[in-house]
């Protein structure tokens, strides 16, 4: 980082891939570096995020922790290898984060999608999980959105996700799913992992728990992949009503998706993946720098 960022994404995994050498998968991993931080929000889908991250020059041991935006394998599927890399580590995450889930295929058969191991099994290999249904404060001026509440329309559904509890399969509600409030004088910029709490749900706890008024960008997963045209429009709609400026949307997007915000979102959407990294000064204005294009010269869709 220079010394005019205040910010620095750089997204270690997505479903898609900018950069020679890397490999993109249904997963999401973000290194996120503040002047004073340096932690890690999800662990993709596979060991193999932390392949991508040697080709990228990062170095792990300078993580100082990780938070998990909620429990499914492709959010938590490289934290058993990462610890196995540096050891321990803190673990932010909400209390249901280990619940067992599942999803529904076509033929009517059910997958494990929910956290390879349990809880005791990370923490043999050095997880310090700190679990809470609260904001937590990752560091000067970054903390958790804790539980988010569902009030605005539309959240994003999927029926085929379903969720253990009680003995019972049951359709998931997500209670689990939580966000990054990065705080600056001027605004904040919130960091999401697959927003399935929905993106204006999200906003309002980001402003409850930070006290800042004005969200100025989102980075991240939308999961708006399934969503119809209406739908994302609304979402568009809303972003823009609450003085949203930017959007980076990433993980469970979806092309179709990414077409329609650019097309019904106010504000700007700027495109990135694998590989790109998303800087941010104290204006809090986005760019997105990658060593294939620069923002400017990427096609948008």
């Amino acid at each position: 980082m220079d010394e005019t960022t205040r910010l620095q994404v750089r997204i270690v995994r997505d479903d898609e891939c900018h950069m020679p050498g890397l490999r993109a998968g249904h997963g999401i991993a973000m290194l996120v570096q503040t002047p004073e931080t340096t932690f890690l929000l999800d662990t993709g889908d596979s060991p193999e995020v932390w392949q991508n991250a040697d080709t990228m020059g990062i170095d792990l041991s300078e993580v100082q922790c990780v938070v998990l935006s909620h429990g499914h394998y492709d959010h938590t599927g490289g934290l058993e290898e990462l610890l196995k890399i540096v050891g321990g580590l803190p673990v932010i995450a909400h209390p249901g984060v280990f619940e067992r889930r599942w999803a529904i295929d076509p033929d009517g058969s059910k997958r494990y999608v929910g956290a390879q191991r349990a809880q005791a099994e990370y923490e043999a290999l050095g997880a310090q999980f700190e679990l809470s249904r609260e904001p937590v404060a990752i560091g000067p001026g970054l903390l958790t959105s804790g539980e988010v509440p569902r009030r605005a329309r539309p959240t994003p559904t999927q029926e085929t996700l379903m969720v253990e509890r009680d003995g019972e399969l049951v359709p998931d509600d997500f209670q689990d799913d939580l966000s990054v409030v990065v705080q600056f004088p001027q605004g904040t910029v919130i960091l999401t992992g697959c927003a399935h709490a929905g993106l204006r749900n999200i906003a309002r706890q980001c402003v409850r728990a930070s006290g800042c008024e004005n969200p100025r960008a989102i980075v991240g997963g939308t999961h708006l992949y399934a969503s119809d045209e209406a739908e994302v429009r609304e979402v568009a709609r809303q972003l823009h009503m609450i003085a949203v400026d930017q959007i980076v949307p990433l993980h469970c997007t979806g092309a179709e998706a990414k077409k329609l915000l650019v097309k019904y979102f106010d504000g700007e959407t700027l495109l990135a993946g694998t590989g790109d990294t998303v800087v941010c000064g104290s204006d809090v204005v986005l760019s997105v720098h990658t060593m294939a294009a620069t923002a400017s010269e990427r096609p948008r869709p």
